[in-house]
């Protein structure tokens, strides 16, 4: 994985390990809306130079069509993710 501030200090962090889908009802006391997690095991991590970030200007909110406020549009399941088969749910 890479997280990268293009804004500001124009730097990335590399994290470099091995993951795995944990089931909500593997995690105590976890909320009920959520699924699952995506869990990193960390092997390695490092900065990465701003030498080949750009830098990205934030651009005015005033003139920009952010799209609808209608929770329906925005909600749900948009992709129909639910539909699709989960081959690391065990069958039960």
């Amino acid at each position: 994985m890479i997280f990268l501030d293009f804004d500001q200090e124009r730097i990335g962090l590399h994290i470099n390990g091995t993951a795995r889908i944990v089931e909500a009802g593997e995690c105590n006391g976890v909320r009920p809306r959520i699924e699952r997690w995506v869990e990193v095991r960390v092997q390695e991590a490092y900065i990465h130079c701003r030498k080949h970030l750009p830098h990205l200007v934030k651009a005015d909110r005033d003139g920009r069509a952010w799209g609808t406020d209608d929770a329906r549009a925005k909600g749900g399941d948009y992709f129909g993710a639910s539909c699709e088969s989960r081959p690391w749910v065990a069958d039960s």
